[in-house]
């Protein structure tokens, strides 16, 4: 939910996308605020939604392995599943750009998604480089 809160003070959709699934905080609707896992494919139905309880439910009628699991590592860590998934796709799973930069691809996601979810980003000393940060 941090995640998102801190995002949404500068995006105005603002998503968090993996492998297997995507997830998106609602503005309406019966439970306006909550966060839903869904497909990549939006109009696929939802696996979990998150209310702003922190309240977790998942859908018994699309039920997606593992998802509970990986959901409680994400809210454990975010930096690190954020970070995993960056090394493993070279993707960022917040804006989908491919990483490039060696402190992105040292991070798993880049400087302008990490200062909208306010996650770390390293300095160039941290990775042993030279010159200025």
């Amino acid at each position: 939910m941090r995640l998102f809160d801190r995002a949404s003070a500068k995006l105005k959709y603002p998503k968090i996308r993996f492998s297997q699934y995507q997830l998106y905080r609602t503005s309406g609707g019966k439970y306006p605020g909550a966060i839903y896992v869904s497909p990549l494919e939006r109009n696929s139905g939802w696996y979990a939604r998150i209310e702003v309880t922190g309240l977790l439910t998942l859908n018994k009628y699309n039920p997606l392995p593992g998802l509970e699991a990986q959901l409680r590592r994400l809210a454990s860590d975010p930096t690190r599943y954020a970070q995993e998934h960056g090394h493993t796709t070279g993707n960022c799973c917040f804006c989908k750009k491919t990483l490039t930069d060696q402190r992105s691809l040292f991070a798993g996601y880049g400087p302008d998604c990490a200062a909208h979810y306010g996650l770390p980003y390293p300095i160039r000393k941290k990775l042993g480089g030279r010159g200025k940060k």
